[in-house]
């Protein structure tokens, strides 16, 4: 992916464009969303085209970010304004058309007096004004404390909010066209879909020598990427990264993780919550018409999963420049580690799909995930809707699926409740043996292998609606 492509945000660039086009009163926009998901980027492409200003919030004293924010003001509209206060500026602010403000959740740290005073400007001037002020937020749980929480200067007052998600895979696979669908897997696998590591990969060289190069060596762009973020973000980083260490390592539950990392079970319940409502990298998956009591943890982050399973637990040998064993290491056990990333991509594809129809079987659920039991019993996928439930089995590897995985899929379906009617998918990236072929027809299962999965992405792609053009 090279420095400057821009893709898959035509559908908040119209967002933005038809806000600024109808505006006639205040528009209080929040962006937010995890950090090098693209947020400023795109702030700046709409800005360009509106003419708007850019300012930053930076970490120091008050009276050095006002001199900031009046040099930033003269650099890019040739105003010289001297913003002395609060007032100051918001008067400023109250004459201009667009304005973003990026790491705005940094004043609950530099300076409350802004977030008050923003408070009563825009109660009593700004909303009234033809004003689009755009705030731009990397900490999540932060920008609860100053604009979405129910405590927050400025809760209620905002008249839209703007969540920037990484890169879905259809997406990746977009910006990677040229290689087969395999390879795009392994890159979606390994670098997420947040448009910063993505950089990264050159589609002319190896995937791990790519890997080698940006995340692996030390002083690599991505060699500290996630603990470093962890330091900006939280107090205690080094709990934070045990437990994502053992979340990568496949310790699910609240005990799993507390026995692994040592931290009591009823604190670490916090840091979680930190992790999946304040930062958005881990979630909780519940087995699909399972219990909620049972669900288990992963990390959303397909990079931070690759780092923490890879790098942090080979930090040593990394320091001491043994490179070679940790990319063999990789090497060997990648098929293995692709295999879960497969299954996201399989969900993804189905819920493109939902309320139409793959190779003539329609499709229709409310709920999407996996399924599994106390007893060890396990479900790839899981799609249920109100009378009827698909089931089926996902397999990475190279090698062709036979009739044993099926004859396993009917086996533990038998344990799900029987009020669903119940349909059947297998997914091979190897493909399927005659024998499982002849007997998925006769049972009427859908089989798709990797060929077909590509041509279904590529369906959807060629449906896609062209982004519309300002005016």
């Amino acid at each position: 992916m090279k420095d400057g492509e821009f893709h898959d945000r035509e559908k908040e660039l119209e967002f933005l464009r038809q806000r600024a086009a109808s505006l006639s009163r205040g528009e209080l926009i929040i962006l937010y969303g995890r950090r090098r998901v693209g947020k400023t980027e795109l702030v700046r492409r709409f800005l360009q085209e509106a003419g708007g200003v850019y300012l930053y919030v930076d970490y120091c004293e008050p009276r050095e970010l006002l001199r900031l924010i009046s040099k930033d003001v003269r650099e890019q509209t040739g105003e010289f304004v001297e913003v002395g206060d609060w007032d100051t500026f918001f008067e400023w602010l109250s004459t201009k058309r667009v304005v973003a403000i990026d790491e705005f959740q940094r004043l609950h740290s530099v300076s409350r007096l802004a977030l008050t005073r923003l408070q009563r400007w825009w109660d009593e001037r700004l909303k009234s004004k033809p004003l689009m002020l755009i705030l731009v937020g990397s900490s999540i749980g932060m920008l609860e404390r100053v604009a979405t929480g129910p405590s927050a200067p400025l809760y209620g007052r905002a008249t839209s909010e703007l969540k920037l998600e990484p890169f879905p895979y259809a997406e990746v696979r977009r910006v990677f066209r040229e290689l087969p669908e395999r390879s795009r897997i392994g890159i979606y696998g390994i670098f997420g879909g947040t448009p910063h590591y993505l950089h990264f990969v050159d589609p002319k060289k190896p995937l791990l020598e790519c890997v080698r190069e940006a995340i692996l060596e030390r002083g690599s762009a991505l060699f500290e990427e996630p603990p470093s973020l962890l330091r900006m973000e939280l107090k205690e980083a080094t709990r934070y990264n045990s437990i994502l260490a053992a979340i990568s390592r496949g310790k699910r539950t609240v005990k799993e993780i507390s026995d692994t990392t040592g931290i009591e079970a009823n604190k670490l319940t916090y840091y979680l919550e930190c992790l999946r409502d304040w930062l958005d990298l881990v979630e909780v998956r519940k087995p699909v018409l399972g219990k909620e009591k049972m669900g288990r943890y992963y990390i959303k982050d397909h990079f931070f999963n690759f780092w923490y399973v890879h790098v942090f637990t080979n930090r040593s040998r990394l320091e001491r420049g043994e490179v070679e064993p940790v990319v063999k290491e990789i090497e060997r056990g990648l098929s293995t580690y692709l295999g879960p990333v497969f299954e996201d991509v399989v969900r993804e594809l189905l819920l493109r799909y939902n309320g139409g129809s793959i190779k003539g079987y329609r499709l229709s659920f409310e709920e999407i995930g996996s399924w599994w039991d106390r007893m060890g019993n396990e479900i790839d996928l899981c799609a249920a809707g109100r009378e009827e439930v698909l089931l089926g089995e996902v397999k990475w590897g190279e090698r062709e699926m036979g009739r044993e995985v099926l004859d396993a899929l009917f086996q533990k379906a038998e344990r799900l409740p029987r009020k669903w009617k119940k349909r059947f998918l297998l997914v091979s990236a190897g493909g399927f043996t005659e024998g499982c072929k002849r007997s998925a027809e006769s049972e009427g299962v859908l089989c798709l292998d990797l060929t077909e999965i590509a041509r279904l992405f590529d369906q959807l792609e060629s449906r896609r609606p062209t982004a519309l053009k300002p005016s």
